[in-house]
C-alpha cells in the first residue's frame, strides 16, 4: 500500500496526547499515568514497562508500550524510546497508537540526527492509506526523510514523489525543494552523458527554477527573510547552497558566464569556497579565460587548503597549460599529481584489499586522534580530510555521543536498579551502538573506495595528457622549433585592474590572506601559428 503518496487531509486524531496520559485501566496503569502526568518519568517508565509486560488487557499493554516510549523520549533516552516506538509502529494499524508510533520514530530520528536507519524502517512499512490520517506536518517530515533516503539510493522518481508531497507550511519544505533541485541536476548529468540535449536542458532549467524558488522565500527583504528563518529548517544554509547549485546548473546548461557570476558570489573562506574555486576554474577554462582559471587554482593550491582532496584540480591545471602549449608547466602540474595522489594508490589498495569488517573503518570518522597501530592512521591526510568534510560525519558523531551518554544515564537511574527494564534498555543501546559503528564504518569504507577509484581514474587522464604533451613536443622538434615556451609566443597583457579599489601586486611566492581569491595569471600563449 506504500507506493501511493498522499497530500494529506487533516483528520481528527483519536489518541491521548503526549502531554497528559489518560488512565482508566488497571491499578498499575493508573499509577503509571499519575506518575507520568506528575513528570516523575523514571518511575512512570518503570510502571509502564510492567504494564506492557504483565497486564492481561491488550488495550492496557498497548497504552503502556506507547507511554513507555514517551517517558523515555522525555528523559532524553532517544534510542531506548526508539525501541518501543518501533514496536508500536511495526505492529501496524491494529495497534491503537500506530500513527503516534510513526510520529515518535521521526522525532527520534531528528533528535539523533539519523537520516539513514530510522527512515529506512519507516520506508519499509510505509502505509499511504493509514498515513492519510496523520498530522500533515508530521507526515511532511516523514516524506522528506524517506525522499532523502531514496535519493541516496538513486531512486530519483520515487524520491521526487515523496519530496513533492511535503506541505508548503512544513518546516522541511525548503529542504525538500532543495533536494528536488539536486535530483534534477543529477538527472541533467545523466541525460548529458546520454547526449540527450533537450532533456539535459529541461532538467537544469527545472533545477534553476527550484533553487530560485528557495531564494524567493526570503522575499528579498528583511521582514520576509526573518519569517522564512522562523519557519523553515536551516534556511540560511540552504540559501548559501542555492548559490552554489545555481552556478552548477548554469554550468551544466553551458551558460558559463552565469555560472561564473554565481560562483563568484560564494563568500571567501566559507565552507563552500574550495568547491567554488575548483568549479569556477572549469567555468573560466570553458570561456578560455585561462589566466583567471589558473588564478582560482592558485588560491585552491595555497596553504589555506593544504589538505583539500582535489586531484582533478591538478589535471585541470595541466590541461590549461597544454591548451596554451606551455608543456613544461603542464608536466610540473602532472608531476605534483603523481607525487601527491597517484603515489598513495598502493596504500589505499592494500588497506581495501584486506577487506576488514566495517567496524574497523569507523575509527577514522568517530575518533579525533588515531593510534599509530590503527589501520585508519595509514589513510593519507588529504583523503581523510575529504571524508571528514562530509556533512554526514557530524550526524554519525552526534548519534554515537548520544548513545554513549544514554548508556551512562540508564546505569545511573536509581528507580531502575535490579529491574528488567534497565537490563533491556542497556541491551538496546549496546546493540544500536554496534549497529551505528558498523554503519559509520561502511560509510568510511565506501568513501575510501570512491577516493581510490577517483584517483585511479584521474591517473588515466594524467597519462593521456602526458602522452599528448610528448606528441606535441616531438612535432615541435621535428619542425625545428624549440620546446621552450620562451622561444615561442608572447606574454598576454597584464591582468586588468577592475577599478580604483584594486591594486596590481605581482605574486612573490608568499601567500597573504587578503590576496586569496584575487589571483590572476599572465599567460603566455606559446602555440605555433599553424596550431
Amino acid at each position: 500500500m506504500r507506493k501511493s503518496i498522499l497530500l494529506v487531509l487533516v483528520l481528527a486524531a483519536a489518541f491521548p496526547t503526549a502531554a497528559a496520559a489518560q488512565g482508566g485501566g488497571s491499578d498499575l496503569l493508573n499509577e503509571a499515568v499519575e506518575e507520568y502526568n506528575a513528570n516523575n518519568l523514571t518511575r512512570a517508565a518503570l510502571l509502564f514497562y510492567e504494564v506492557k509486560m504483565t497486564d492481561t488487557q491488550a488495550a492496557n499493554r498497548a497504552q503502556g508500550e506507547y507511554y513507555l516510549a514517551q517517558s523515555l523520549f522525555k528523559l532524553g533516552m532517544y534510542q531506548s524510546a526508539l525501541a518501543y516506538y518501533n514496536a508500536v509502529f511495526v505492529a501496524g494499524p491494529a495497534h491503537p497508537y500506530y500513527l503516534k508510533g510513526a510520529e515518535g520514530l521521526i522525532m527520534v530520528a531528528e533528535a539523533l540526527k539519523d537520516d539513514t536507519l530510522i527512515p529506512s524502517q519507516i520506508n519499509k512499512y510505509y502505509n499511504s492509506q493509514q498515513f492519510a490520517a496523520m498530522d500533515p506536518m508530521v507526515l511532511s517530515r516523514i516524506n522528506f526523510y524517506v525522499g532523502l533516503l531514496l535519493y541516496r539510493q538513486e531512486k530519483y522518481g520515487e524520491a521526487l514523489a515523496f519530496l513533492q508531497a511535503v506541505d508548503q507550511k512544513a518546516s522541511v519544505y525548503a529542504k525538500a525543494i532543495f533536494l528536488e533541485g539536486i535530483i534534477h541536476i543529477r538527472l541533467g548529468v545523466r541525460y548529458n552523458l546520454a547526449r540527450d540535449e533537450a532533456r539535459t536542458q529541461a532538467e537544469y532549467n527545472k533545477a534553476i527554477e527550484l533553487f530560485e524558488k528557495i531564494v524567493d522565500l526570503s522575499g528579498h527583504e528583511e521582514a520576509k527573510a526573518k519569517q522564512a528563518m522562523a519557519t523553515y529548517d536551516n534556511i540560511l544554509r540552504l540559501w548559501q547552497l542555492c548559490t552554489l547549485n545555481l552556478a552548477r546548473s548554469y554550468y551544466g546548461k553551458g551558460d558559463f558566464a552565469k555560472a561564473v557570476m554565481y560562483y563568484a558570489r560564494i563568500p571567501k573562506f566559507s565552507q563552500d569556497w574550495a568547491d567554488a574555486l575548483f568549479e569556477i576554474g572549469w567555468a573560466y577554462f570553458m570561456r578560455e579565460e585561462y589566466g583567471k582559471a589558473l588564478g582560482a587554482l592558485h588560491t585552491l593550491h595555497s596553504p589555506r587548503f593544504e589538505y583539500q582532496f582535489a586531484p582533478e584540480s591538478w589535471i585541470l591545471k595541466a590541461t590549461i597549460y597544454f591548451h596554451v602549449c606551455l608543456y613544461e608547466e603542464a608536466r610540473a602540474a602532472l608531476d605534483y599529481f603523481n607525487k601527491h595522489y597517484e603515489k598513495i594508490l598502493p596504500d589505499l589498495k592494500a588497506l581495501l584489499d584486506k577487506n576488514p569488517p566495517n567496524e574497523h573503518f569507523a575509527s577514522l570518522l568517530l575518533k579525533d586522534t588515531l593510534e599509530p597501530s590503527d589501520p585508519m592512521a595509514k589513510v593519507p591526510p588529504t583523503v581523510r580530510s575529504g571524508i571528514l568534510s562530509n556533512p554526514r560525519v557530524e550526524n554519525f558523531r552526534h548519534f554515537l555521543r548520544s548513545l554513549e551518554a544514554e548508556a551512562v544515564a540508564i546505569e545511573q537511574v536509581s528507580d531502575w536498579q535490579g529491574s528488567r527494564l534497565k537490563e533491556e534498555l542497556a541491551g538496546v543501546v549496546s546493540v544500536q551502538r554496534n549497529l551505528i559503528v558498523r554503519t559509520a564504518g561502511g560509510f568510511v569504507k565506501a568513501h575510501l573506495i570512491n577516493a581510490y577509484q577517483t584517483i585511479l581514474g584521474f591517473t588515466g587522464h594524467a597519462k593521456l595528457v602526458l602522452l599528448e604533451i610528448t606528441t606535441k613536443e616531438r612535432l615541435l622538434l621535428k619542425a625545428g622549433k624549440s620546446i621552450k615556451a620562451q622561444a615561442r609566443g608572447k606574454l598576454a597583457p597584464r591582468p586588468e585592474v577592475p577599478d580604483e579599489t584594486y591594486n596590481y601586486w605581482p605574486f612573490k611566492q608568499e601567500y597573504w590572506k587578503d590576496e586569496l581569491g584575487y589571483y590572476e595569471y599572465t599567460v603566455r600563449r606559446a602555440c605555433p601559428a599553424q596550431e
